[in-house]
């Protein structure tokens, strides 16, 4: 716009420049893998242990509460029957403590299973609008037409990550999810260098970031980690007896979203603390949203 007559400075005022287009100009002539090759090679392959004892207790208790209430009620159905000595002292016990020994793991794990995972799927919607695991086949119609846009894309943007220096990991969580994620070298960087971890929001994907974000890092001598959580895209559960279905049901059974969530974390992390030597006060984390 033409500047008023009274006001000193161009007839012409410059239209600012597109930010996009400005950042691809001064990043076009930064080499990604100008790196010396006597450095230390990216690890691609860890396996994180448990945060905690509790952690891991709890990874086999909750099965096992599941068991306990199957058993449960099946000794419910049996004191119903007309069949059977009911006066044994052990007998005696259950019928009169069945909410004790019964209903109180069952609406437990009612609870913090069933009810947590439907929850989930509107907090955390990445791991059904982004899976590619083996519930995709029933799946209804309309969201599978609903996922389709973003399925092509994911897979058009993989490979503009991979031309930016994303070298592909996997990171096996305690309880045998495989995290899928990408790793970015700082230009001239170390392994134990400066690395940021940036953690998605709850409906995001890595292949959905653009390249421009890890370049950025990249190019300024940072290294740069980003990864899915378990269900999107190609983070998926351990398969079990070669089967990824059962797998994936046992998984989702045994940890429950927020718990999974936090050892996916966990697994990213410590890969940068133990397997890259990366110290505490040249770790940082970056969190979008949820996460």
């Amino acid at each position: 716009p033409k500047s008023p007559a009274s006001h000193p400075g161009p007839a012409e005022w410059e239209l600012p420049r597109d930010p996009e287009e400005e950042g691809r100009s001064l990043l076009q002539n930064c080499s990604d893998h100008g790196l010396q090759t006597t450095m230390r090679p990216v690890p691609r392959v860890f396996q994180a242990s448990w945060p905690s004892a509790t952690a891991r207790i709890m990874h086999y208790v909750r099965p096992g509460i599941d068991a306990w209430v199957v058993v449960g009620i099946l000794v419910l159905c049996m004191l119903t029957s007309p069949a059977g000595d009911k006066d044994h002292p052990a007998w005696r016990l259950v019928r009169n403590n069945t909410f004790l020994f019964v209903w109180v793991p069952f609406w437990y794990r009612f609870c913090t299973g069933f009810i947590h995972f439907l929850l989930s799927l509107a907090i955390l919607p990445s791991p059904v609008i982004y899976h590619e695991g083996p519930l995709l086949k029933y799946f209804p119609q309309w969201v599978l037409d609903m996922c389709h846009e973003s399925f092509v894309l994911r897979q058009k943007n993989r490979p503009r990550l991979a031309a930016a220096g994303g070298i592909t990991l996997q990171l096996t969580a305690p309880d045998g999810c495989v995290i899928d994620a990408l790793y970015f070298r700082g230009a001239n960087a170390a392994l134990d260098g400066p690395t940021v971890i940036r953690f998605n929001g709850n409906a995001e994907a890595i292949e959905l970031q653009d390249d421009i974000l890890p370049r950025i890092y990249s190019t300024s001598g940072i290294n740069f980690i980003m990864f899915n959580y378990r269900g999107v895209a190609r983070s998926k559960f351990h398969a079990v007896w070669n089967s990824e279905l059962l797998g994936h049901l046992l998984g989702l059974n045994r940890t429950p979203t927020k718990q999974g969530l936090v050892l996916d974390a966990w697994t990213v992390t410590e890969y940068a603390l133990e397997e890259l030597r990366v110290p505490c006060s040249k770790l940082v984390l970056v969190g979008h949203s949820i996460g």
